[in-house]
């Protein structure tokens, strides 16, 4: 806990000292996933709601760039190959889309071009790219929909 308060201090401290200022609204800043709700197979809506607290999955947005990440205390890889993935997105409006996905090398960054790729479907995102309905967003809660998902976020 202490390390990722400490990573988003110096991460605040970073941009002000760039002068970035947030251009997200809402949306900018860290969020942890705290429900997941798979759409049911007859496209009936959304299944039971599934609490995702211990998978310590967050979501850090700053300036263009989407950070996804876990945090459960395992070296497990987020995505299958790396702890981090990186993306590009757009929110316009009521809409929030994943348009490019990374994977996170320390070193390097590696596009992810399989549209096929499901290393991050426990998180609710699936495929390279995705595109989700934005159905809460203030400065505690962000609620996001896709036709395969229902994600719940709290602000951290």
């Amino acid at each position: 806990m202490k390390k990722i308060l400490t990573a988003l201090l110096l991460s605040l401290l970073f941009v002000s000292a760039c002068d970035k200022l947030p251009e997200n609204g809402d949306l900018d800043g860290m969020w942890q996933l705290t429900e997941l709700s798979e759409a049911a197979a007859d496209g009936s809506g959304y299944g039971e709601p599934r609490n995702m607290k211990s998978e310590r999955i967050y979501w850090c947005v700053q300036l263009r760039l989407l950070s996804i990440l876990r945090r459960d205390g395992t070296q497990n890889p987020t995505n299958g190959k790396t702890e981090e993935t990186l993306c590009r997105f757009v929110h316009a409006g009521g809409s929030f889309r994943i348009t490019e996905m990374y994977y996170h090398y320390r070193s390097s960054d590696e596009l992810i071009t399989d549209e096929a790729f499901e290393g991050l479907a426990f998180t609710g995102v699936h495929g390279n790219k995705a595109e989700f309905r934005v159905e809460k967003l203030n400065g505690k809660e962000m609620i996001l929909c896709s036709d395969q998902s229902r994600l719940v976020f709290r602000k951290f």
